[in-house]
Parts: structure tokens; C-alpha cells; sequence
């Protein structure tokens, strides 16, 4: 019994052993897949540059999106904001109103769980770009409205200033 009670002993060592050897090999490898992942989205992040400043925008905007899939996972609304952006950009210069309206708002909801209220503001102003640009002049008002409250409460002077500038600018051209 005495032996029995040994060898289980030595048994669950063991295996404890094997588990936290395991543990050690996944954690280094999951390293390795994450530092092969960063270098992929920098690569990507540069093609897609490279296709913007190429005037390859619908490809410049697919390659931004494939950046934004590889920082799905890191919770960074910030960077996510500024990818989608990117998107957003790359479909305004694409003409593609449904996209660029569409990616406008992931940049408001990015910018929203920053819990910021001027980077929302700017969110707003973005959407009311997009909008004016495709001659939603409606629709640019009315995300221009909410920027100018925003700004108003939280006593952005500069904010209130583009926005009411954005909205000059919005009445000139309807």
C-alpha cells in the first residue's frame, strides 16, 4: 500500500509537471503568434496606405478592413476608431455612399465606448461630413447639432467652432 500510495504521489508530480511544462511551451508559442500577428497588421496597414495614396481605394479600404479583423481582439477603441476612419475615407473616395455611411458609424460607436465626449463629437462631425459630401444635407445637420450640444457642454470651443463652421458651410451648399 505504502508503494501504491508512492507511486500515485509520484504519478500527480508528474503530471503536474507535464501541465506546467505545457503551459510554459502554448504560452511562448501563443507569444510568437501574437508578435507574427502585430507584423502582419503593420504590413497590411502599409499596403493599404500604399493603395490610398495610389488612388486604389476600394482595395486601400479592404486592406484596411482586413487590419481591422487582426485588431478585432485587442479592445483598443481607439486604434479601432482610427482604422475605421481610414475605411471610411477610403470609401468616401470610392464614392461608396452605403459603405462610407456604414463605416462612419463604427467610428461613432469606437469613439462612444472611449467614453469621451469630444472624440464623440468628432465622431458626429465625421458622419456629418460623410453625409454633406454625398449631398444628405438632412441628415449633416442633424449629426452637427448633436456635435454643437456636445461641444456646448463640455465648453469645447474649438469643437463648437468647426461645427458651426460645418454647418455654415452645409446651408451654402443646399
Amino acid at each position: 500500500m505504502i508503494r501504491n500510495k508512492s507511486t500515485s504521489i509520484k504519478l500527480f508530480f508528474s503530471f503536474i509537471i507535464f501541465f506546467l511544462v505545457s503551459l510554459f511551451f502554448l504560452s511562448v508559442s501563443s507569444a510568437k503568434i501574437k508578435e507574427e500577428n502585430i507584423g502582419d497588421t503593420e504590413n497590411l496597414l502599409k499596403n493599404a496606405g500604399l493603395y490610398f495614396k495610389n488612388k486604389n481605394y476600394k482595395q486601400s479600404a479592404l486592406a484596411y478592413i482586413e487590419v481591422l479583423e487582426a485588431l478585432r481582439d485587442t479592445g483598443d477603441s481607439g486604434k479601432m476608431a482610427d482604422i475605421c476612419f481610414k475605411v471610411t475615407e477610403s470609401y468616401i473616395m470610392y464614392g461608396d455612399k452605403d459603405n462610407s455611411i456604414n463605416y462612419g458609424n463604427r467610428v461613432l460607436a469606437f469613439k462612444k465606448q472611449m467614453g469621451n465626449k469630444k472624440e464623440e463629437a468628432d465622431g458626429l462631425i465625421l458622419l456629418g461630413n460623410i453625409y454633406r459630401h454625398f449631398d444628405e444635407y438632412d441628415e449633416a445637420f442633424k449629426r452637427y447639432d448633436e456635435a454643437t450640444k456636445i461641444e456646448r457642454e463640455t465648453n469645447d470651443n474649438t469643437g463648437l467652432a468647426r461645427s458651426l463652421i460645418n454647418t455654415g458651410d452645409t446651408y451654402r451648399l443646399s
